[in-house]
């Protein structure tokens, strides 16, 4: 008798599942244009073996037990090794395994963007961006953008209700990475308020580099002023004397380590500093990391903005949402809508201002500490075969739309 209640049991469970894994396919399925099939067996395999997880779990599976022990104890009569494991696990906290956390660190780090003018995905190694090339488009040809402040064109807002127009055209989405249908609302995105008050007071916005090593073309070695530090530099400059806003910025490097550059931990060795600034300046509203891309040595991100050769510059999300993980739990970010918001108002102005300057917005799926405040920012500009000053030169429209989006102009 009691073997055979355990065996229904087990049957209970099993079908559970069954039926579980048949909703998740048709779910799954009927989200057209939100999953590569690809991405939705490796999502359908993930949400199984959290389920088989819950379903196991003695704590969720409790109210289904006939006695206080219920399930619990069959599943441990079955399997002895887990009493051993409960009692040594009782007062020890749950983590995740350390070499799969090195592992999203280490891509993080390492694999953040990388696609071309076009939006197509390039992967490029540091190997690459030492000389080595992989194949891409032909750059097109330089588009004159004028940059006396006036807006170049008037956009029909009636797009922001099609979820897959604004993906297409504005939006691109790694592999690795999946999107929940709905989850890129343009009407929603534009509602959001993102004004702040700006004045020589206290500090509203922190600029830092979490690859603070990055270098152009005709970068000085050893000179920082010459690096993205001194890109951010000018920002920061810009947005002090003309836009006046009180602006930190932090110039510790993170992705040098014994004279050579590591950017395997460069984030998780930014972000305690970043709190520490936070902390002590809780009127900073807004962050920006400002990076540069890596590409071919054949695409070059310029184009010509009030007669000056400027670099192009992509805006840049992180989902903590892969497509083999589903969400990552240990890295959450609860700023996730208001991180893409910010970014889809700054493409906005850049499309009405600056038309052919922005890049698509880049969603990859790990967080690059875009969680520590609602109006955090990633900014990829130009390349490493930019110029300092194509890149010192993007600063200026960049700096421009970012007032405008704070001012709520």
């Amino acid at each position: 008798m009691e073997r055979t209640r355990k065996h229904r049991v087990i049957e209970i469970i099993i079908l559970l599942l069954m039926v579980l894994f048949l909703v998740e396919l048709v779910q799954t399925a009927g989200n057209s244009g939100v999953f590569s099939a690809q991405s939705r067996l490796y999502y359908i395999k993930n949400k199984i073996m959290s389920t088989m997880v819950d379903a196991l779990s003695p704590n969720l599976m409790y109210p289904m037990a006939e006695t206080a022990q219920g399930v619990d104890d069959l599943i441990i009569r079955e399997f002895p090794v887990l009493a051993y494991m409960k009692k040594n696990g009782e007062n020890t906290p749950v983590v995740e395994n350390e070499g799969t956390y090195e592992l999203i660190l280490k891509g993080e780090a390492n694999d953040e963007n990388f696609v071309d003018e076009e939006g197509k995905v390039v992967i490029v190694s540091e190997q690459n961006e030492e000389g080595q090339k992989e194949p891409t488009q032909v750059p097109k040809e330089h588009t004159e953008i004028s940059l006396n402040g006036t807006k170049v064109q008037e956009l029909n807002w009636e797009f922001l209700k099609d979820e897959e127009y604004i993906k297409k055209n504005y939006y691109t989405i790694d592999r690795t990475t999946y999107v929940q249908a709905g989850e890129i609302d343009g009407e929603k995105f534009m509602q959001k308020d993102f004004t702040i008050k700006a004045g020589p007071e206290a500090p509203q916005i922190l600029i830092f580099h979490t690859h603070s090593q990055e270098s152009f073309v005709d970068s000085v070695p050893g000179d920082s002023s010459t690096t993205i530090v001194g890109v951010g530099a000018y920002l920061a400059e810009l947005l002090r004397e003309k836009y006046n806003f009180n602006v930190i910025h932090n110039t510790k490097t993170y992705d040098l380590v014994d004279g050579n550059i590591d950017r395997n931990k460069a984030y998780s060795l930014a972000e305690p500093d970043i709190k520490e600034i936070l902390k002590a300046n809780p009127t900073i509203e807004v962050i920006l990391d400002i990076h540069r891309d890596a590409m071919n040595e054949s695409t070059h991100l310029v184009t010509d903005v009030g007669g000056k050769p400027t670099a192009r510059f992509m805006f840049f999300n992180g989902m903590s949402r892969t497509t083999t993980l589903g969400e990552v739990g240990y890295l959450p970010n609860p700023y996730r809508e208001d991180n893409m918001a910010f970014a889809f108002q700054m493409q906005m102005k850049g499309e009405e201002y600056y038309p052919g300057l922005t890049r698509r917005i880049y969603l990859k799926g790990y967080r690059y500490n875009l969680h520590l405040l609602p109006k955090t920012m990633l900014v990829e500009v130009g390349a490493q075969n930019n110029t300092l000053q194509e890149e010192k030169n993007a600063m200026e429209p960049l700096a421009h739309m970012l007032f405008m989006v704070l001012k709520g102009e």
